[in-house]
């Protein structure tokens, strides 16, 4: 029961995440709406399938927490990116 319940709340939080993250990238976007929704599903989509074989891989080559340094490393570049970009998110 606990578990159908952590689902169900983790699911609602990653659906509202989702859709503030999207409604962000399209305002913010200099390029036609369509445009910057196939880049951004290019991007959402093609980690999302690359990047289970490659934690795979990495915790097969290395050892098993390589692939949580590669994902912190990521989420850091990631915050990166959104600061040095702050000034096209501000009318967002």
């Amino acid at each position: 029961m606990v578990l159908i319940i952590a689902v169900i709340l983790g699911g609602a939080f990653l659906g509202v995440n989702n859709t503030l993250i999207t409604t962000a990238v399209m305002q913010a976007s200099p390029v036609e709406r369509s445009v910057a929704s196939a880049a951004y599903s290019f991007v959402r989509f093609g980690g999302g399938a690359v990047a289970p074989f490659l934690a795979g891989k990495l915790a097969e080559w290395f050892v098993p927490s390589v692939p949580f340094y590669v994902g912190a490393g990521a989420t850091a570049i990631s915050i990166l990116v959104l600061v040095s970009g702050r000034a096209y998110l501000r009318k967002v």
